[in-house]
């Protein structure tokens, strides 16, 4: 019994330092939220490109909502492009997961992704950012015979 009762109390412990550090993620004294984070992150513009990683495609950001992105639900507006910059009106965006590389874990909602339209533009919305970091979120599109996967990062201040 007191074999179980230590086991116990281990467990209890390393989840309670599990969560102090994602909780205590909260701005630091004088500096930046993502300043001692390893993940690399860029700032957000209207209209930030990413070049999917199998070369086949890209996304483009058009829009998000709010501007940058920051802490809780958000919803962007991207267009689907060729590599010659022509949109893709039939590709898909079958998945936008967001995730904290530093931390090892996503989100709990899934994003809800709306249709293409003849632009190439889809809107996505209930990306939620729960908690300041570093978030990465990648974009599978599908385009026909062809899939690619591009990735956005933010610092997402708290």
């Amino acid at each position: 019994m007191r074999r179980w009762n230590s086991v116990v109390v281990v467990v209890v412990a390393l989840m309670a330092t599990a969560l102090t550090a994602c909780a205590g993620d909260d701005q630091p004294a004088g500096g930046n939220v993502c300043e001692d984070m390893t993940t690399e992150y860029e700032g957000y513009s209207d209209g930030l490109t990413k070049l999917g990683d199998n070369g086949t495609l890209k996304v483009r950001l058009l829009s998000a909502e709010p501007a940058p992105p920051e802490r809780g639900d958000n919803r962007w507006t991207l267009q689907l492009l060729s590599m010659s910059d022509q949109p893709l009106p039939n590709a898909t965006v079958t998945g936008v997961k967001p995730f904290m590389p530093d931390h090892g874990h996503g989100s709990g909602t899934t994003a809800v992704i709306g249709a293409t339209n003849g632009n190439g533009e889809v809107t996505v919305d209930s990306i939620d950012l729960m908690m300041p970091g570093v978030w990465t979120i990648t974009v599978d599109v599908d385009n026909a015979a062809t899939t690619d996967t591009a990735t956005f990062a933010f610092c997402i201040d708290g």
